[in-house]
């Protein structure tokens, strides 16, 4: 249960905003995070995942070596994925 206790000289105006940030925090929030529900990822997803996740650190290590990163950043940042 939310409690908000008027305080001196305070508005109502100001008094349900404080209601509402508190409702927002405590109760809204929290709805609004589990509107859809997803799936857990599967054992091979994660794997795949971790597995794509190291070779892209690779490649950006290796690009980073040899002086291109900045120049394939640039032109990834102009890519856009197909689906």
């Amino acid at each position: 249960m939310i409690e908000v206790k008027r305080k001196d000289g305070e508005s109502v105006d100001h008094l349900l905003r404080r209601f509402s940030r508190r409702a927002l925090s405590s109760v809204i929030r929290p709805v609004k995070a589990n509107k859809f529900h997803t799936k857990p990822q599967t054992k091979n997803s994660k794997k795949r995942s971790a597995t794509h996740r190291a070779k892209t650190a690779t490649r950006l290590d290796w690009l980073d070596k040899v002086g291109k990163l900045d120049e394939y950043l640039e032109k990834q940042r102009g890519h856009k994925r197909r689906r």
